[in-house]
This record gives C-alpha cells, structure tokens and sequence, in this order.
C-alpha cells in the first residue's frame, strides 16, 4: 500500500473524524452557507407614500439568518444618496440613529419629497454579523421607492 500500513491509516482516518467532529454546529453552518453563497443576512425596506412636500418615513430593516447575531458594537450605517427633488431629514445615518437587538437592526429613514410623482433613494447599509467564531462586516445596497401625491 505505498508504505501506508492499516495502523497509519487508521490513525489519519481518526485524525481527520476528530477534527471534523470539533466543528461547531454554527461553523459548521457558517461553511454551509459560504459554499452555498448564501447571505447571513436579509434586508427589508418599506415603500412610502406621502403628500408632496410632507415627511414620511420608511424603514429600513436588516436580519441576522439562522446562527448568526447582529454586532451591536460595530459602527452601524446608513448612507443615502437622494435623488433630485427629494430631501432627508439625516443623509447620513450612524449606529446612534439605529435600533439594533441580537436577531436585527433598523433605521427610520425620514423623507420629504418636493415633487408628485414617483422617486428612488439608492444607498448603502453597513453593519456586521457574527457567529461564536467569526465576525463579518457586510454592504448591502438598499432602494427606497418613495411616491408623493
């Protein structure tokens, strides 16, 4: 066999089991989903509808997935790039502006739009999710549809 005898096989075989069996279950998952190409997080974001002229507000709303936890303690996000026509009353929101447990994290974004019609605000969430082993900084792109009467 190679110059493998049975008893060094047998002693890789239960090196490679041992270490496969030290796994977490969470790291475990966290591969899981890296090979899969998975998000450990999802994102939702109201639309809004208001009078032209007049605030309203929208959230935007992140969730950590199954194993993993929002990082409280990172320097949370939101940055907006607001089209013509539509003001806000912070463009830039920080970790101060958010409401952040261990499972999610939310800003309320408030808007003014100066004309009828419908608008887009493009923008990017930062903020950080983590396992028992890892931590993870995250982007996310975000749109928030706005449409004043």
């Amino acid at each position: 066999m190679h110059g493998f005898t049975t008893t060094t096989l047998g002693l890789l075989l239960g090196g490679f089991l041992a270490v496969a069996a030290s796994f977490s279950p969470a790291a475990a998952e966290t591969v899981g989903a890296a090979l899969a190409g998975t998000k450990p997080y999802t994102v939702a974001i109201d639309k809004v509808t208001a009078k032209r002229g007049q605030p309203a507000t929208a959230k935007v709303q992140f969730r950590a997935t199954t194993g993993w936890h929002v990082n409280k303690d990172f320097p949370t996000e939101l940055r907006l790039k607001l089209p013509d026509g539509v003001s806000a009353q912070k463009p830039t929101l920080t970790k101060a502006d958010a409401k952040l447990t261990d499972d999610q994290g939310s800003f309320d974004v408030v808007l003014t739009a100066n004309q009828a019609g419908k608008a887009t605000v493009l923008g990017e969430l930062r903020f950080a999710v983590c396992t028992a082993t890892t931590c993870d900084p995250q982007r996310a792109p975000i749109s928030i549809e706005i449409t004043a009467q």
